[in-house]
């Protein structure tokens, strides 16, 4: 009875898809989904004392037959009824607008591809000369008589 109410909540949900989501069908499946949960969650327990039965008793291992099926069959429509992904017209304008965005930043980032071929060696050499020289100007260009900070480390 629980699958055969679970099917049912798939095809409204599978329903309402093919026609368009408006907010109430949105909610409806939202709803839906929801309470797809519930029944498929009360199912763990006694599934696991038919377990067990089996387990000690195991005359009792073709009721596993019948009711392994409709479990597996219970949590495939609840993955796949609680899984559903509802975009609404709104946020599929904001999603049309960020996939453009991205389509730009992809080409864009292209052109850079180019500049970021130069050296490891030479950018980082390069970076260095310019610490140096940054570094050493106040040393070299202070007048003779005039002591620096770095005097005595350079005497």
């Amino acid at each position: 009875m629980v699958a055969s109410a679970l099917l049912a909540f798939y095809a409204m949900g599978v329903t309402a898809q093919s026609r368009g989501l408006g907010k109430r069908e949105s909610s409806i499946r939202r709803s839906l989904g929801s309470v797809a949960v519930i029944p498929t969650g009360s199912m763990a327990p006694p599934l696991l004392l038919v377990v067990l039965a089996c387990l000690d008793q195991p005359d009792r291992l073709g009721s596993l037959l019948v009711l392994v099926p409709v479990i597996v069959l219970m949590v495939f429509l609840t993955i796949q009824l609680s899984s559903f992904v509802l975009i609404e017209p709104p946020a599929r304008d904001s999603l049309d607008k960020a996939e453009a965005s991205r389509d730009w930043a992809v080409r864009r980032l292209g052109t850079f591809r180019g500049q970021s071929a130069k050296s490891v060696v030479l950018v980082l050499g390069a970076n260095y000369a310019v610490a140096m020289g940054v570094g050493l100007a106040p040393v070299v260009l202070a007048p003779n008589n005039t002591t620096t900070a770095l005097a005595p480390l350079i005497a």
